[in-house]
């Protein structure tokens, strides 16, 4: 009879050993990848430090600019309030000084008229003309200014409102409250004299009197120290002569300032 092995029981030792999990390592569970779609308007953007850099750059730079027009403003109005202060100042001054001074306008009187037929030979032909020689007693009536006479004054001889002929009154400083003896010399045109100026010349028994209006224009200028005030002052003389020729004397004149 066959014998029968029986394995012995419990006999493992061919097995491997059971498998034990650690209690003090954690499960961890498997990594899994998840996709989220946002809309494009909701994404918002740093931007690098370079681009904040150059903003406040731009910044500091904007507002140093506006610091120096500021202060360029303030200069000019500083500037503009002294100017307009000085020109206020300069106004009242004068109006001040004016109205303590009152300048007045010289007087003129005409004292003696020389009468001359001056004959000019061109070729062949001879002109006369009437040539005028007027002394005026100038006076300048401010106590504390004197009178500057200035060029381009221009003098004129009218016969019943034709005029005869015309001069230049002379350049001239005078001092305050001072009178001055001026003659104004006035040539006449080529133009025929009327009727009575030239019987009067030529008619050696006839003594017609004649009378004449001068006319002239005289740019003066009044000063005190540096200050001066321009003005263009208007005269006429009407002047009655004796006779047009040699010898003829004033027998009357007025003379009237504006």
């Amino acid at each position: 009879m066959e014998g029968k092995v029986t394995p012995p029981e419990n006999d493992h030792s061919n097995d491997d050993p059971p498998l034990w999990l650690s209690p003090s390592l954690p499960f961890s569970p498997s990594r899994e990848t998840y996709i989220i779609q946002i809309q494009k308007d909701q994404v918002y953007r740093v931007p690098p430090p370079e681009n904040t850099l150059f903003l406040q750059r731009i910044r500091n730079q904007a507002q140093e600019n506006k610091n120096n027009i500021c202060r360029c403003s303030k200069r000019l109005c500083y500037i503009g309030l002294a100017v307009l202060a000085f020109i206020l100042i300069l106004c009242i001054t004068l109006g001040v000084l004016h109205s303590v001074l009152q300048p007045k306008p010289p007087s003129f009187s005409a004292t003696n008229v020389v009468v001359k037929n001056v004959t000019q030979s061109s070729g062949r032909k001879s002109n006369s003309r009437l040539q005028f020689e007027v002394t005026l007693m100038v006076k300048n009536p401010n106590g504390r200014m004197g009178i500057n006479y200035e060029k381009d004054g221009k003098a004129s001889f009218a016969f019943k409102k034709k005029n005869v002929a015309n001069g230049e009154f002379p350049t001239l400083y005078q001092e305050q409250d001072a009178s001055t003896k001026v003659k104004v010399s006035l040539v006449g045109s080529n133009q025929a004299l009327p009727g009575e100026m030239d019987k009067s010349m030529n008619d050696k028994k006839s003594n017609i009197p004649i009378s004449l209006d001068l006319k002239m224009k005289i740019p003066v200028s009044t000063r005190f120290g540096v200050i001066s005030w321009d003005m263009e002052k208007e005269v006429e003389c009407k002047i009655k002569l004796s006779k047009l020729k040699a010898g003829t004397k004033v027998s009357s004149q007025a003379c009237e300032t504006n």
